[in-house]
């Protein structure tokens, strides 16, 4: 059953009730930090990240994706039951998804039972194809030969609607998959979606 909770911005809706229930009872984290691999984001992760899961008795695993091939993958993933992709450039993430083959190795986790989340990045590359997101990420960061995405969903992700820094960019690429026909998850920082097989929800 897959399970899926995709966010703008994950630390501003951890806190909600209906965020918390969906992380009970869970056991470890396996966080991938990769699409911001051009910050320093260890003061990130033992500063607010593992105090947030702690909170919640879950472990925390740190799991960079450059650093494994898909078999190593498959061992650093199996300790857990949740996997939380950070935000940062999509298409480096992306670059380095199809690099270690996480795309199987989470599959077969969400088949297991497992949850994944997503913040920003981490939420766009759920979708079909992530070419939409070149207005807000520089596609020339990362070395791809295509854009196509991890396919958890059957529509873009757009993060940051209404966000001072991102939501005039957010907004035009709204409006410009609109016109092509083409739905759209746009959901603002406060927002998460919660998707089970093919029933989705705000929370």
């Amino acid at each position: 059953m897959i399970s899926l909770l995709l966010a703008s911005d994950f630390d501003a809706v951890f806190h909600k009730p209906s965020v918390q229930a969906l992380l009970q009872g869970r056991r470890r984290v396996a966080f991938v930090p990769t699409a911001s691999l051009h910050k320093d984001y260890a003061s990130y992760i033992d500063s607010t990240l593992r105090p947030m899961f702690q909170s919640l008795a879950l472990g925390v695993d740190v799991v960079e994706l450059s650093r494994y091939s898909p078999s190593e993958l498959r061992v650093a993933l199996a300790p857990c039951d949740i996997v939380y992709v950070g935000g940062g450039n999509s298409f480096v993430l992306l670059q380095h998804m199809k690099e270690c083959g996480f795309k199987q190795a989470v599959t077969d986790m969400l088949d297991a039972g497992g949850l994944y989340i997503g913040s920003s990045a981490g939420s766009v590359v759920a979708s079909p194809d992530i070419g939409f997101i070149s207005p807000m990420d520089d596609p020339a960061k990362a070395q791809l030969t295509d854009h196509q995405g991890l396919g958890l969903i059957d529509r873009a992700f757009i993060p940051h609607k209404g966000n001072a820094k991102h939501g005039d960019t957010a907004q035009m690429i709204e409006q410009s998959l609109h016109q092509q026909n083409r739905p759209a998850f746009a959901l603002r920082d406060d927002q998460a979606l919660h998707i089970v097989e093919h029933e989705s929800q705000i929370l």
